[in-house]
């Protein structure tokens, strides 16, 4: 797989499926957890990729 756009897709849809189960993991664990911190940096980097791939678009 060499075409941008194909690269591009696939990295979309991984990126998806970790936006996915971060958003679960947030509103599972409440603003105490100690896992907070690190699923809060998951979401904050998931989402700074998207915006490498899309730097006009926001969200996936």
């Amino acid at each position: 797989m060499t075409n941008p756009h194909d690269i591009d897709h696939a990295l979309k849809n991984h990126i998806a499926i970790i936006l996915g189960y971060i958003e679960v993991l947030l509103q599972e664990c409440g603003p105490d957890d100690p896992r907070r911190a690190d699923f809060d940096e998951i979401h904050r980097a998931a989402l700074a990729a998207v915006a490498l791939l899309h730097p006009d678009r926001e969200k996936v």
